[in-house]
């Protein structure tokens, strides 16, 4: 039980700092997530690992969970 509620919380924390936007390229709109060092196109495999990797050491520095695990609560929260 607190394993599903300790899981919620990241879910709501990531969805809530780190919100997709859309952001427009070429005429066209693009969901991405806005950094402090630039946007990260969620569609696009080279700017999203990066955003994964840089979200998975927030998560492990500030709830210490494992990688695993927040690879999986990213993919969830964030539909990466």
């Amino acid at each position: 039980m607190l394993d599903k509620e300790y899981n919620d919380l990241i879910v709501k924390f990531l969805q809530i700092n780190y919100p997709v936007s859309r952001i427009k390229v070429n005429s066209r709109f693009k969901r991405a997530i806005v950094l402090d060092d630039g946007a990260y196109l969620l569609s696009d495999g080279e700017s999203a690992r990066p955003l994964k990797t840089k979200l998975i050491q927030t998560l492990k520095t500030v709830f210490d969970c494992d990688a695993n695990t927040a690879n999986s609560l990213i993919s969830q929260a964030l539909n990466i």
